[in-house]
């Protein structure tokens, strides 16, 4: 079990934690501790927050250094996953076309496009929600709620390959694991529903168009792999964060 949290926490964050030899079917273990990964990421921006405030910084400074936060903690691996899925789908290439683009370690045209649109929406979006009545402990609760979403998406779609990351992820899987996250998610869900309404109501759309993206793109390359899982934490945090700023917004006029 401890090495299970270390692997996922080794992977997928950059916080200092053991190197620990990877074991055999035990991906899918190891993948159900991917929201308590969330948290501590979600802990370490919480802290960034928290820093700003005490010391008064201005909310332009705030939100930069925040959304920076956001990336470094994971060590920008979740964004790259972006990018990837950015290259290979905006582009007008065949399936095959499609998938040697996302294995294709080169940066294009419509990557940087992409995260250049993506890092001014979340800037915009966190400029906004830090002026308006947000309560930080979704700085926590977000990044729980992503990566949990995340792997379900891994657990109920078709891996691309039978090999690689993703793959390990998945190998060994039991319905424990899936019945697992679902429940996790369902807690975190209602956590953020008592929180506030416009919370729960902005991360629930989210959460369905990031799943229609991802059903969309299974279909199109026959899976999903580890750059969809990425992009699609990347976009559940973000998005996230965009329709609460907007809904508070629309609220707070009217």
């Amino acid at each position: 079990m401890i090495k299970a949290f270390l692997t996922c926490m080794g992977m997928f964050t950059k916080l200092p934690v053991p190197m620990v030899e990877w074991e055999d079917k035990k991906g899918p273990l190891a993948l159900c501790f991917l929201p308590m990964a969330g948290f501590f990421c979600g802990l370490f921006v919480f802290g960034v927050y928290y820093l700003c405030y005490w010391l008064n910084l201005a909310t332009d400074i705030s939100a930069f250094l925040i959304l920076i936060a956001m990336f470094a903690v994971s060590g920008f691996v979740h964004l790259d996953g972006f990018m990837d899925i950015s290259d290979a789908f905006l582009s007008s290439k065949d399936r095959e076309g499609k998938i040697a683009v996302l294995k294709d370690s080169r940066v294009g045209a419509f990557s940087v496009i992409s995260v250049v649109f993506l890092i001014l929406l979340g800037f915009i979006s966190m400029k906004m929600i830090l002026y308006d009545c947000f309560f930080p402990v979704l700085f926590i609760l977000i990044p729980m709620i992503s990566r949990n979403f995340a792997a379900l998406v891994i657990f109920v779609m078709k891996p691309l390959q039978n090999k690689g990351l993703m793959f390990y992820f998945k190998d060994g899987q039991k319905n424990v694991h899936l019945i697992t996250m679902l429940i996790s998610m369902l807690v975190l869900l209602l956590a953020t529903a008592f929180i506030g309404m416009i919370y729960f109501i902005a991360i629930v759309i989210t959460i369905a168009i990031i799943m229609i993206m991802d059903i969309l793109i299974q279909h199109d390359i026959g899976g999903i792999n580890g750059d969809v899982a990425g992009a699609t934490i990347v976009l559940t945090e973000f998005l996230s964060y965009f329709l609460i700023a907007v809904i508070s917004n629309i609220i707070s006029v009217s």
